[in-house]
């Protein structure tokens, strides 16, 4: 049965058991494809990058990494069934240590019998107390349940037929938290869908759209285009909030941040799940189940066409093309794929190489794109046709090891809003014109270059975010005297650049920088000069791994008020804090981990005296 559990069972396993030599988990979903999944294996076991590997050459890897160590590993929701496909992995992974395991999640009884050495565990239903006490937690706040008691009692017939199955429950629940009329929830309860609910596929996907039908008309497009992205997979929620402006689902006044409200919204309602955070409660990632997935696919019909081996077509409708083939070293674009209207296009998995021609076929058959999302594909250079996409607004090249160059033609986008190059090691430079790009807003950046000076990219008036990732030859950031044009930028991120030394002087021009994120740069040093005063509007401070870091640099006294977050993590050089923290009133959040040199804290910390301090988070390796 879809939704009953076997993923959160499966979870909580993984993560309380600790005898094993390497933990590694893998989602299957859809298509057994023996050369994902080694990739998988072998990305989640060494974190690197595993497109450009041949399957000869996945094999020796994975073999290598597992061999005498033992290993847990969960393969979920796998539908094949055809037993040769299974032995043929299972002889890959036959050089694990004694005692490793395979943990296998499926509906299908089939599977579990070809896959099997000991007993399937079958998953039971919830009980309908287990039902009530998780619906009234979502239908109800706190208590209130005693407060509505003919509508408990109705809750309680509604549980009763939902067939135990927890995600039902949970979309129920959510669907009625805001709703105390009676009459709706007794329409709930006698819904035909619900009185036939018998575990089905159909039958829960059915109920799941009620869930859709009652959301409010903002948030159903933004809950439709989830089904671009592919199911069970991990997602920077980043790429969603750029792909629902790009595609102008978005309604910004005033810079509200309306992206993270329909996020949070849709969760409140359990249309996402999986979600992980950052410290400051911003989310990180997030996953889409496949029923809701199939369900969004559903919502946007003949508009959404998702490539397999089995359907390369697509109808002249398609407006969004979901492309699940994973090699495409020496393929040509299809030419029965007309869809000239298309406004996204997406990879849905990392590319072992795209050929030339391939892109060229996109960038020619769609001239309409908006959203160009690319990311783990691997090839050398980008087609100078790029510049012909007057509608695009979102570019995602990230994770691509091979791309050296930008074309001079993507500065003919003046509608691009988000460019994405983070951990594309091999990119050497930037086009000189690329202040063009006047409606960007959303950069980020691995270059192999030692300086960014002369770039340009501090030019670019609507930059919000800019984040510069594992940057390992970066020595020297921008110049001096153009940083005061960034009027816009509210997050600067730095991420991996160790070799980078110092911080520019004209950082203090950024007065409306809200969010600085530095982590692993190891020879950074922050104390010199004055990069960090003057930044008027500061609300999110996180250091994380930064030796030299004696003490915070008195400049960033200017943000005590306006400080909300403050991190301080593995910074070993790290001897003492200032006591200007203790001005900081709008403080909400402080964490110092592991710090090793930091051997007492100030008294106005550790007595926590301030009635304005809502909130100290500290794990500092003081003694």
């Amino acid at each position: 049965m879809g939704g009953i559990g076997k993923t959160a069972l499966a979870k909580l396993v993984y993560s309380n058991v600790d005898q094993f030599d390497i933990k590694l988990w893998v989602c299957i979903s859809d298509k057994f494809d023996i050369q994902k999944i080694l990739q998988d294996i072998l990305k989640d076991a060494t974190h690197e990058n595993t497109s450009n590997y041949s399957f000869g050459e996945l094999v020796e890897k994975v073999r290598t990494v597992l061999n005498g160590r033992k290993f847990f590993l969960v393969l979920d929701d796998l539908w094949e069934d055809d037993i040769r496909l299974w032995i043929e992995l299972k002889d890959v992974l036959a050089v694990g240590g004694r005692g490793s395991v395979i943990l296998i999640t499926t509906r299908i009884e089939k599977v579990a019998s070809i896959t099997q050495t000991v007993e399937p565990y079958h998953l039971d239903k919830l009980s309908d107390s287990e039902c009530w006490i998780l619906f009234k937690n979502l239908a109800f706040k706190d208590g209130e349940e005693k407060m509505y008691p003919r509508l408990g009692e109705i809750g309680k017939s509604i549980v009763s037929k939902c067939c135990g199955n927890p995600l039902v429950v949970r979309s129920l629940g959510s669907l009625l938290r805001s709703e105390r009329d009676e009459g709706e929830w007794v329409r709930v309860m006698n819904m035909d869908n619900l009185n036939q609910l018998d575990g089905q596929y159909s039958t829960v996907k059915q109920l799941l759209k009620l869930s859709y039908d009652k959301l409010p008309s903002h948030l159903k497009p933004c809950f439709a285009h989830l089904s671009l992205f592919a199911k069970d997979i991990d997602y920077p929620a980043d790429y969603l909030f750029y792909c629902w402006s790009a595609l102008g689902l978005l309604r910004l006044c005033d810079g509200s941040c309306l992206e993270h409200k329909i996020f949070i919204e849709l969760l409140s309602r359990s249309m996402l799940q999986d979600v992980k955070w950052f410290f400051d409660k911003e989310v990180a990632t997030f996953k889409i189940h496949d029923l809701l997935h199939d369900l969004a696919g559903d919502v946007l019909g003949k508009e959404l066409a998702v490539v397999t081996r089995s359907n390369i077509s697509m109808p002249d409708s398609s407006r969004y093309i979901a492309w699940g083939l994973s090699d495409l070293s020496d393929k040509e674009f299809p030419e029965q794929v007309k869809a000239r209207k298309a406004r996204a296009f997406v990879f849905h998995y990392e590319m072992r190489s795209v050929s030339q021609s391939f892109l060229k076929g996109i960038i020619s058959e769609m001239p309409c794109l908006r959203v160009l999302h690319l990311a783990g594909s691997q090839f050398e250079e980008l087609p100078s046709s790029i510049g012909k996409l007057k509608h695009l607004r979102f570019l995602n090249l990230s994770k691509n090891a091979l791309l050296r160059s930008i074309p001079e033609s993507i500065c003919k986008l003046l509608n691009l809003e988000s460019l994405l190059l983070d951990r594309c090691i091999q990119l050497k430079q930037l086009p000189r014109g690329i202040y063009k790009l006047t409606s960007l807003r959303y950069f980020c950046l691995t270059t192999c270059q030692t300086s960014l000076v002369g770039t340009n990219f501090n030019r670019l008036p609507s930059l919000q975010l800019l984040e510069l990732h594992s940057c390992m030859r970066l020595v020297s950031f921008w110049d001096d005297e153009d940083v005061g044009r960034l009027t816009s930028l509210r997050k600067l991120r730095i991420v991996n650049c160790p070799k980078l030394a110092t911080l520019p002087n004209s950082m203090k021009l950024l007065a409306g920088l809200e969010e600085l994120v530095i982590v692993n740069c190891d020879e950074l040093d922050l104390e010199r000069g004055e990069c960090l005063s003057g930044l008027l509007s500061l609300q999110k401070l996180s250091i994380v791994g930064v030796p030299r870091l004696s003490c915070l640099p008195n400049g960033l006294q200017s943000a005590a008020i306006s400080l909300r977050y403050l991190w301080i993590i593995e910074c070993g050089g790290l001897a003492e804090l200032p006591n200007w923290i203790q001005s900081c009133v709008s403080l909400q959040d402080l964490s110092i981990e592991n710090c090793r040199n930091l051997l007492s804290l100030p008294t106005y910390i550790t007595e926590m005296c301030n009635p304005w301090w809502r909130r100290l988070v500290s794990n500092s390796a003081c003694p």
